[in-house]
């Protein structure tokens, strides 16, 4: 996975103001939304807690530090031209987002001084600027469990809110052991319905065959997919009468999900019946078992990043993963706004 390099996990971001000679640390959400990360090991939210920005963290969190900016912030203040920026007393605050403390005054970490301070001494002049951060916090909060474990008969497991843990009711859970996890009954539905979007294509296609996209699209060498050629090669790949055979029983909106579908295989149905993109109709040229061989469940647990034991690490193939990992490991599926 490649969040290491793309700066989704990024703290901040150095932000140049060129014109006022300003050199100023910012936070900056490089990547804003929602993603869903799956967490390894018990106490998933003890866990995240280590990558939650101190904006909505819990103030007295063991994962706050403290770090000295004074010489960072005074060399700031002199090297700025910002128009009106005042004393540097005012600049750090309005700056760093720092509230004053006093000589023997005692920060209070649960609101006014939970994001850092600027100290005074006796005389008024400052002392001290520090920052409480989270170093490697990367999201807002919690939202919600993703529901996507299929549960082997019986087991026992949980869905969860931002705030509070449920029984899971229905089957599916967000987050359960891995003994209790039922990964064959999930490969099934995905192959099951692999295998229902080939018929159906199969069906309204009979015999016909057709170019992939590809074929096209290598009449117009070092073109982006955008633009007068892109458009081009689309029509002539539609017009082929295999996919517009297919495309046509999609607009005549021939596949509807059935509202009992748990969320998980909801997820796969809107994935086969939903995708009308040309790379998606051209693996229906493969034969009906390469086309199920194509499609196991990592493409449906749509997890950004794995924390595991409190450390983020990289992706790995998802089965070797699974494999790797005791049975009574807790595997929990977490939405968080980023």
């Amino acid at each position: 996975m490649s969040d290491f390099s793309s700066g989704n996990i990024d703290i901040c971001h150095q932000y140049n103001l060129a014109d006022h000679g300003l050199r100023l640390k910012i936070k900056v959400k490089p990547f804003m939304g929602h993603q869903t990360i799956l967490v390894i090991g018990d106490n998933f939210r003890h866990q995240l807690g280590k990558f939650q920005r101190v904006d909505y963290a819990d103030p007295l969190s063991e994962h706050m530090t403290l770090a000295d900016i004074m010489d960072e912030a005074i060399e700031e203040f002199e090297t700025s031209d910002w128009p009106s920026k005042g004393n540097l007393l005012e600049w750090v605050v309005r700056i760093h987002g720092v509230a004053i403390l006093n000589q023997d005054q005692e920060p209070d970490f649960r609101d006014t001084h939970k994001e850092g301070w600027v100290r005074l001494d006796d005389k008024g002049n400052i002392c001290e600027i520090v920052s409480r951060t989270i170093p490697e916090g990367f999201f807002d909060y919690i939202e919600c469990s993703i529901n996507s474990w299929k549960l082997k008969s019986g087991a026992k497991a949980y869905v969860f809110d931002r705030y509070d843990d449920f029984p899971a009711s229905d089957g599916f859970a967000g987050s359960a052991q891995k003994a209790a996890i039922d990964f064959e009954g999930m490969r099934d539905l995905v192959q099951h319905h692999a295998a229902c979007r080939w018929d159906s294509a199969a069906e309204v296609r009979g015999s016909m065959v057709w170019k992939p996209f590809s074929y096209f699209w290598e009449k117009y060498p070092n073109q982006n997919c955008s633009g007068d050629p892109y458009s081009d090669v689309i029509k002539e790949w539609q017009e082929q009468t295999g996919v517009e055979a297919i495309l046509c029983q999609a607009r005549k909106g021939a596949f509807y999900p059935d509202e009992r579908m748990p969320e998980f295989e909801r997820e796969i149905w809107n994935f086969f019946w939903n995708d009308h993109a040309h790379h998606s109709i051209d693996l229906l040229l493969l034969s009906k078992i390469e086309y199920i061989r194509r499609f196991d469940i990592h493409k449906f647990l749509k997890y950004n990043l794995i924390i595991k034991n409190s450390v983020l690490i990289e992706e790995r193939n998802q089965k070797e993963l699974f494999d790797s990992l005791p049975n009574e490991s807790l595997l929990t599926l977490v939405y968080v706004y980023s």
